[in-house]
């Protein structure tokens, strides 16, 4: 899988032992943890104009080093972020005033906030009015966000809301969280600790946050199989949790003992329910909680096989790996679990000056807790008495002043934008894929695979944003593309920029260079704008500069990099990606026309809109080596058609549904289709018997790779269908 919004961190930086509670996952964070402590305090400072302070010893999702958003869910998206951390920190609020009013009865305390979750659902989804007095504080600022995030993304919004509200009801019901004290095994515990951990509501949150579209169906399918993930989950939190809780319960407690009152943790219901001592209890639940690691763990690795989840589906799985190492992590350094926090960060600091500083949010600052951002030198006020003329608001001193300054570096926000959206539009993740799996016997070090995934990518991303432009695409993985975000000159620079950046990580590593891709390219849409159909042969050395260039290029950087004895045969390894690339490039060409998931992603036929010479259409119109069906006059005729077709989409810039219809008619009618996949078959047949002499055909990741990429045989009459089906 490709982790567009996160990056992932050095070994050496955290406890790779992970406490205990979890096997050897990596820990990735969000790239804009700002954003994330940005939502936090935003959260804060709206508590605290309503309710007038904090619940007594808050610490909510910051920490001295990582925020719990962006280490539990380090795939959300950069725009929703900062909402997601909004809505995070509400909830971590809103329990943390639960246990402090609770005195025993959580449910009468925990009811009004449910209702005001409720309320917001109904205000929101629902378009329920209601008068702005008659709301509480709270659910005024859960119906604030509630609308933020329908502005965002009305779909997403609706799989949130949905989620939340079925945890919300379950919840005012009562059942669930009343069982907690009831529970008389560790795995009835955990059954009701996976609902009390909001563990429905995080979901449908994770999934907004992420921006994926799942199909209901397969979002309960995916919480059924993400069960082993939020069991270990829970397990993490009240191993960190424990000594907190523990304090907690003696303070409510006169005599500051809380002998056999219920704690609501896993290690307490393993010392009264197994009678088991502290220590026992402890290591119990971490070899319990990796277990689950474990098991769910499994779960990944079945993805590949899974024909019943779609891409996003089997992302957003994949990607809740992170979120079992991310909050172990997160809960070893968060001031929640150890104590008070004693200082803020500079970049903190900085976002609660923005806010308006100590007076509306977080926790009480002063010189003794706050960490001092750098001091810089400030301009002299001009004397008392002194008038200058004002021009826009500033004065003229002052502007004569700053002219003679020197000016701050220019961000690369800007610059990076294009890119940033780009790579925030989940995709096939087949090279990524593919470096993982060639790394069996390249045997790179985590760092050095990082590093040519990343420059696969960013060669990857340049040529698909420059791709788009040419093409004039208007969708790229069922979103809008990035030039019709950024404008075609924006995104040519974020282009330009990422291709330079890619060259430089190339060059450091002695790597040949990469203007293949764009060689092919310019075949490509030479063949486009004359209306010249290439012959199979030219489409083929297209491909092997264009597609294959990149596949080929994974293989030289790891075989470069590689001192490892088991590796390959490179000349052997660079034809067998050749092939690859073909299979990749000549398979996306005919889903492009045959599939109905991507015209969901892409829209209907969108190669026929670009007159896109892909193998089908060259076939059709006589250019390949293989025979049409039909009498020479019949595919003669239906040539003619074709080209007229095609020139008409020249004059309009586009194909009508009418045309395309006409057009798929003639390709399924000729063979075309039937042609490719004979074609696609015989790559996979070539690439098994590389794989074979290779010796690299036992990975199970390349079986499952190239598995990944056969296609079903189109019935006749599922096009019609399909084309049917667009509006």
């Amino acid at each position: 899988m490709n982790y567009p919004n996160s990056d992932i961190i050095p070994p050496s930086a955290y406890d790779t032992s992970l406490d205990g509670l979890c096997g050897n996952i990596p820990l990735r964070v969000n790239r804009h943890p700002e954003l994330a402590d940005r939502g936090a305090l935003r959260a804060q400072r709206d508590w605290k104009r309503a309710f007038g302070s904090l619940p007594p010893g808050f610490a909510g999702t910051m920490g001295p080093k990582y925020n719990f958003v962006s280490t539990c869910t380090p795939e959300v998206l950069p725009d929703r972020l900062e909402l997601v951390a909004y809505v995070t920190e509400m909830t971590f609020l809103m329990d943390d005033m639960i246990d402090a009013d609770a005195a025993g009865a959580p449910n009468a305390v925990a009811a009004p906030y449910m209702a005001d979750f409720l309320q917001a659902y109904n205000v929101v989804m629902g378009g329920e009015m209601v008068d702005a007095a008659s709301c509480s504080p709270v659910a005024r600022m859960i119906i604030d966000a509630c609308m933020a995030m329908r502005e965002t993304d009305p779909q997403g919004a609706k799989t949130a809301f949905g989620w939340l509200s079925q945890w919300t009801k379950v919840m005012l019901g009562g059942s669930e969280s009343d069982r907690g004290k009831e529970c008389q095994s560790l795995d009835e515990y955990l059954q009701y600790r996976r609902v009390d951990v909001a563990s429905d509501a995080a979901f449908g949150l994770w999934i907004f946050g992420m921006g994926l579209h799942i199909p209901e169906d397969q979002q309960k399918t995916c919480l059924e199989l993400s069960r082993p993930f939020w069991l270990q989950f829970s397990l993490a939190n009240d191993c960190h949790s424990w000594d907190h809780e523990q304090k907690a319960a003696k303070v409510r407690h006169v005599d500051g003992d809380a002998g056999d009152a219920f704690v609501p943790n896993a290690i307490w219901v393993s010392m009264h329910r197994h009678a088991m001592t502290s220590e026992q209890a402890q290591a119990a639940c971490r070899i319990k909680a990796k277990e689950y690691a474990d098991e769910y763990l499994q779960v990944i690795e079945s993805l590949p096989c899974r024909g019943d989840l779609c891409q996003d589906a089997k992302f957003l799985l994949d990607a809740l790996q992170f979120g079992m190492s991310g909050n172990v992590v997160w809960g070893l350094q968060a001031p929640r679990y150890r104590g008070e926090r004693e200082y803020f960060t500079p970049s903190q600091l900085e976002i609660i000056k923005e806010l308006d500083s100590d007076e509306t949010v977080g926790q009480e600052l002063d010189s003794e807790h706050a960490q001092k951002p750098p001091v810089h030198d400030t301009p002299k006020h001009s004397p008392a008495g002194t008038h200058h003329e004002v021009v826009n608001g500033v004065g003229q001193h002052d502007m004569a002043h700053a002219a003679v300054q020197d000016a701050p570096a220019l961000g690369i926000e800007i610059l990076e934008g294009p890119s940033r959206y780009l790579t925030s539009l989940p995709g096939k993740g087949i090279r990524d894929r593919t470096v993982h799996t060639l790394n069996s016997w390249f045997q790179l070090s985590p760092d050095d695979v990082e590093s040519i995934k990343k420059i696969i990518n960013l060669l990857h991303g340049a040529s698909l944003m420059m791709d788009d432009i040419q093409d004039s695409s208007q969708l790229r993985r069922g979103k809008p593309a990035t030039h019709m975000v950024f404008g075609p000159m924006q995104t040519i620079n974020a282009a330009g920029n990422q291709f330079l950046d890619a060259l430089h990580e190339v060059q450091k590593l002695s790597s040949p260079r990469c203007m293949e891709i764009f060689c092919g390219q310019s075949h490509d849409l030479w063949w486009i704008c004359n209306l010249e159909c290439p012959t199979e042969a030219d489409y083929l050395a297209m491909i092997d500069s264009k597609t294959a260039g990149l596949f080929r290029m994974l293989a030289r950087l790891m075989d470069a990099k590689s001192t490892s004895a088991k590796k390959p045969d490179v000349t052997l390894l660079t034809r067998f990606m050749n092939f690859l690339g073909r299979l990749f490039q000549i398979r996306d060409d005919y889903m492009n026309l045959t599939s109905a998931d991507y015209t969901e992603k892409k829209g209907f036929c969108e190669d026929l809109d670009e007159g896109k010479y892909s193998l089908p259409v060259i076939h059709a119109l006589g250019r390949s080596g293989g025979d049409r069906l039909g009498d020479p006059a019949t595919c003669a005729r239906a040539a003619v058609l074709l080209r007229n077709l095609l020139a008409q989409r020249h004059v309009a810039g586009r194909m009508s549904l009418d045309q395309k219809k006409l057009f798929l008619e003639q390709l399924e009618r000729l063979g075309s289709f039937e042609y490719t996949r004979r074609a696609l078959d015989a790559l996979q047949v070539k690439l098994e018997k590389m794989g074979e002499e290779l010796g690299i055909l036992k990975d199970k990741g390349l079986r499952d790779l190239l598995d990944s990429l056969k296609v079903a045989t189109v019935v006749s009459g599922e096009l019609r269908s399909m084309a049917d089906r667009v509006p």
